[in-house]
């Protein structure tokens, strides 16, 4: 029988290798996948990657690690709380 980890405790690493190589643990799913933008959902929330011709090497969510190569150019944690609208700079600043 194999053990299956509750999903808040999978531990989340994120390690990124020069800009063109990373590897995430704590991967719930994956969202969409393109050569410019990956969405995850991760044990921490949203995970966003926006880069250059990014590729997907590993996905295995039952262990939770995630691995992509490609030039990396941002990583955005999203959460419901910073995704909705009238929570930008300018909202907060004008109220």
């Amino acid at each position: 029988m194999i053990e299956e980890k509750p999903l808040n405790k999978m531990p989340h690493q994120v390690i990124l290798e020069g800009r063109t190589r990373l590897s995430i643990s704590g991967v719930l799913k994956v969202e969409s996948c393109d050569e410019n933008t990956v969405v995850l959902v991760t044990n921490m929330g949203d995970f966003i990657i926006h880069g250059e011709q990014l590729q997907m090497n590993k996905t295995d969510v039952q262990t939770g690690e995630f691995s992509l190569e490609g030039t990396v150019q941002e990583m955005i944690y999203a959460d419901e709380k910073s995704s909705g609208k009238g929570n930008g700079f300018f909202s907060r600043m004008f109220k």
